[in-house]
């Protein structure tokens, strides 16, 4: 089903740049001149951390200090056992923290609802239990500048919102924080002015003891219209029952080794810098009962000329 809420969840993921390209592969893409010689790596701060048969990866000493200290064989391969698909009478009662009267809407794929005496008002519920809210009355308005929150006022105004409808913040950091100026140009002199700002906006990432939950899920976004007036909301942090353990997950040298061997998706040069490197918990899009952990790389693509980010999502297998 299309509608003006998924258009509009379309745009806020392009504006805080989330691209899931496939189930390892989490990218962007920035293009600046590179800092390499004609003849390939030629940096006495990058050490080889594994070679292979489709690339030789580089990190500094700092990154590989970082590897052998804190990514050694042994940490306890952690799965989140999510909830069950929530029914409709527990959809109508989430509901009802949005909106004072829902009434429910065809949707074949969520269960959604709007508010009675006024359908401009709507909120859908997933079968995954996430929840997005969107009040079309004020979305995209214009917030005159100086009725514009300050980026503290924005935050604290966003964790109300979230503790108020969620219960907790506890598990949250906050990841994005946008406020979109309105800039009007004098057609005679040519000057800029900012006219006002389009909808703040705060961007949470969830944590679950301590690693950062990343793909389909894992996040709460919250946009505020004028005078601080919620316009839309959406919740798609996984609910999850407990967190278990199977095995132990393999060393971060050896998920780097893997990907020297066997290659990075749309990485094609030959030589790849590892910037950073964490695990996280990582689900690619349909709603499973476990989401385990994987690796998230940051490396950096040389091809002489340019260069391009990556985020690369490998799985630690279980050893």
């Amino acid at each position: 089903m299309v509608s003006k809420l998924y258009g509009y969840r379309l745009w806020i993921a392009l504006l805080t740049a989330a691209a899931l390209i496939s189930l390892t592969v989490f990218t962007y893409h920035t293009v600046y001149e590179s800092k390499t010689d004609e003849g390939g790596i030629n940096d006495e701060n990058l050490l080889i951390v594994a070679k292979g048969e489709q690339h030789t990866i580089y990190a500094t000493n700092e990154t590989y200090q970082e590897m052998k200290k804190t990514g050694k064989e042994g940490t306890p391969f952690y799965t989140l056992e999510t909830l069950p698909e929530i029914n409709e009478t527990d959809a109508l009662a989430l509901a009802r923290k949005f909106i004072k009267d829902p009434v429910e809407r065809r949707n074949t794929y969520a269960y959604e609802f709007s508010e009675r005496n006024e359908p401009k008002i709507r909120v859908v519920i997933g079968k995954d239990r996430g929840v997005t809210y969107i009040d079309e009355r004020y979305l995209g308005s214009t917030i005159q500048a100086d009725q514009a929150l300050s980026r503290e006022e924005l935050i604290n105004r966003s964790k109300e919102i979230v503790l108020s409808l969620r219960g907790c913040v506890k598990d949250l950091v906050v990841e994005v924080v946008q406020s979109p100026k309105i800039v009007e140009v004098n057609g005679g002199s040519g000057e800029e002015s900012v006219a006002g700002f389009s909808d703040q906006l705060v961007k949470f990432r969830q944590m679950v003891n301590g690693v950062p939950v990343y793909g389909a899920h894992g996040y709460i976004i919250v946009s505020l219209g004028p005078g601080g007036i919620l316009t839309f909301y959406d919740d798609q942090t996984v609910k999850y029952s407990k967190i278990s353990t199977s095995g132990v997950v393999g060393s971060v040298e050896s998920a780097v080794q893997y990907l020297a061997n066997n290659g990075v998706p749309a990485l094609r040069n030959k030589e790849l810098i590892l910037k950073e490197w964490s695990l996280v918990f990582f689900d690619g899009g349909v709603y499973p009962s476990q989401i385990g952990l994987y690796y998230r790389f940051l490396l950096e693509s040389v091809n002489h000329k340019v260069s391009s980010q990556e985020f690369v999502l490998a799985f630690p297998y279980p050893e």
